[in-house]
């Protein structure tokens, strides 16, 4: 049984697995591996929803910290749509650094994240039992974190540094594991600091800083280890796509890692109803509804893989 207890504690065995609708067959997947180690996850499936009520529970917000509406979202779709934890902020999803972190770091290991923006990937590493290193450019975040975390009991160290400058901020060279989200260059806004990544003056900087970012994370990295970030694609001012996928796998092929498992991650529909015909009607662009997710290897998967078990 993987590290799985804390949790079910919160939701009840019987409604986390589904068993009222989902087959036989996945609520087995589900009880081995918390949700089916597909190469899609599905966040709309009723084992993953509840698992997300669950860990709501908590009494933290990963939103708190950081500016409203980060989407972009229409004033109208904000009225329509919006709440205290649905107001254009996208929110990172605590059921996916629980499976990235009891999939691929070993027990009690050290949790690197380079990105670590909002509480969640922090609270929800050290609630399992894990250490966590994070660094964020904006203090106002970090002292945000911080104070959830110690709400919850808990210790995750947050750092407050460029991410450029990760190794020299966390000072480690035993990560077990990376796990982080980058900013999508032009897609969100955070702050007004020319350090920000977003608010690079070209595509072509937001891609030297990212791998500078990158190669600096990869070093705090023991040898056999895993890497997984959650990305997705941008589009630059005249409406094609910014390849911000390709840029991350190319970015950790130079830090010397290597692509291991390319996943999807399927999110809630939430205002996509509304948004993709507007979108579509107004450019044939598609309402996105999905995230990669990337996993690398540092050394040999093999050894990376026996640290697991």
């Amino acid at each position: 049984m993987l590290q799985n207890e804390k949790i079910l504690d919160l939701v009840g065995r019987r409604n986390l697995l589904g068993q009222l609708v989902a087959p036989e067959a996945v609520s087995s997947l589900n009880e081995q591996f918390i949700v089916p180690p597909f190469s899609i996850l599905d966040g709309r499936a009723g084992y993953w929803t509840q698992r997300k009520a669950a860990w709501n529970k908590l009494p933290f917000d990963s939103g708190k910290g950081r500016p409203a509406n980060l989407l972009k979202f229409s004033s109208q779709l904000i009225a329509e749509f919006g709440n205290e934890k649905n107001n254009g902020t996208g929110i990172f999803d605590p059921v996916l650094c629980e499976l990235m972190y009891t999939w691929l770091c070993p027990k009690n290991g050290l949790v690197i994240d380079p990105f670590s923006g909002g509480s969640v990937r922090g609270v929800v590493a050290t609630y399992l039992g894990y250490r966590y290193k994070g660094c964020d450019l904006r203090k106002e975040q970090i002292d945000e974190n911080r104070k959830q975390a110690a709400a919850l009991g808990l210790k995750p160290e947050y750092f407050c540094s460029d991410s450029r400058r990760f190794a020299a901020a966390v000072k480690c060279k035993d990560g077990n594991f990376m796990f982080s989200s980058p900013p999508y260059y032009n897609r969100e806004h955070h702050c007004d600091l020319p350090t920000d990544l977003n608010n690079s003056t070209s595509y072509e900087l937001y891609i030297k800083g990212y791998r500078e970012v990158i190669a600096s994370a990869v070093s705090c990295l023991e040898m056999d280890s895993f890497a997984a970030f959650e990305v997705a694609d941008s589009r630059a001012k005249n409406g094609l796509v910014l390849n911000i996928v390709g840029a991350t796998i190319e970015a950790f092929e130079l830090a010397g890692m290597h692509l291991y498992n390319h996943i999807i991650h399927i999110k809630p529909v939430m205002t996509g109803h509304v948004r993709a015909p507007r979108m579509f009607n107004a450019s044939r662009k598609f309402c996105p509804l999905h995230e990669n997710i990337l996993v690398f290897v540092k050394g040999d998967w093999k050894k990376a893989v026996a640290k697991l078990k």
